[in-house]
């Protein structure tokens, strides 16, 4: 899988319209075989595309971790299937609801989904 063999947490500095941004872009959009990843390479999939600040990019692209384990697809044309943001502690009050609540996040990647929601950007 030649996609894993590059190091994304380095490739932020290119992300913004960079070709091998852009290249991988392409690669997630052509291919399913990300989703064989493990969490954590899919995690630093995530950072490396949410730290572009190109949020569209997500589109269709099946890293959103939820609270249950699995992974969805940014979808903002399904309005009915809404994923909630909140504490750890909150979460383990909501049972039953995993499916819709965000899967706990490494710190950085939390920092980045705040700015997103705090800036009302819909992905």
């Amino acid at each position: 899988m030649a996609l894993l063999t590059h190091p994304f947490t380095k490739c932020i500095l290119y992300s913004r319209a960079h070709p091998f941004f852009i290249y991988h872009c392409r690669i997630l959009r052509s291919s399913d075989k990300y989703l064989a990843c493990s969490t954590k390479d899919k995690f630093s999939l995530l950072r490396y595309l949410l730290s572009s600040y190109q949020y569209s990019i997500l589109e269709g692209i099946c890293l959103l971790p939820l609270r249950n384990g699995s992974f969805i697809e940014f979808n903002r044309a399904d309005r009915s299937h809404k994923i909630f943001k909140t504490s750890l502690s909150k979460m383990q009050l909501l049972v039953g609801m995993e499916d819709q609540l965000l899967q706990e996040l490494p710190t950085d990647i939390d920092e980045l989904f705040s700015t997103v929601i705090n800036e009302g950007t819909v992905i």
